[in-house]
């Protein structure tokens, strides 16, 4: 069985309140993943 390498995309988003960054993760299978964080330090209360 072969291992395919995804295809990993990240983008940073941001506002004048906080900070995100986007991940997606596209397998050779055809299945694709999304995930959110907030980047700690950056976010102002």
């Amino acid at each position: 069985m072969a291992l395919c390498t995804p295809v990993i995309r990240t983008r940073v988003a941001g506002t004048p309140w906080r900070s995100l960054a986007y991940v997606q993760e596209h397998t050779g299978k055809g299945i694709t993943r999304v995930g959110e964080r907030r980047m700690p330090g950056r976010s102002k209360h």
